[in-house]
């Protein structure tokens, strides 16, 4: 009998370290000053209906009609569809094997200089809560004439 306590004792006084969470469990915020973004704009153009991303890795051009269209060589999602909201706004839904697994909404100021995307991302969260934040960005070059506020970079 004594033979069996130590072990179970052992095993009991353990359980709460087995169970406590690791040092990197819990909630991150990204501090925006020790952050290194890459230097260069960003450049998307939406204009006859075609939403074109030119600094995406890979870039892609596809049909802004609110329908899903496929894009490769992309590891977190296979289709995206761009859906203009009105002349400031649009959405993307991007969608990985027909889920969806990121939202964004890209909203631009009535005087065309500030850009807020407001999205949802659970790509990589292996079925936890999505990813959620709000980013802005500032005008660097227009869009060519006539197309959608969201062009440029």
């Amino acid at each position: 009998m004594k033979k069996l306590f130590i072990p179970i004792a052992l095993a009991v006084v353990s359980m709460p370290a087995l169970l406590a969470q690791s040092a990197i469990d819990g909630t991150w915020k990204i501090d925006p000053s020790k952050v290194d973004f890459s230097k260069k704009p960003d450049v998307q153009v939406l204009q006859g209906g075609m939403y074109e991303c030119k600094t995406c890795v890979p870039a892609y051009k596809i049909k802004a009609d609110g329908t899903d269209q496929a894009v490769t060589g992309h590891p977190y999602y296979d289709t995206i569809a761009i859906t203009v909201v009105n002349d400031h706004e649009i959405q993307d839904v991007r969608k990985k094997g027909g889920k969806v697994v990121s939202t964004a909404t890209i909203t631009v100021s009535s005087d065309g200089n500030t850009q807020t995307v407001k999205f949802s991302d659970s790509s990589t969260t292996n079925g936890g809560p999505p990813v959620t934040g709000k980013g802005t960005a500032i005008r660097t070059a227009k869009g060519p004439a006539g197309s959608h506020a969201v062009s440029g970079s």
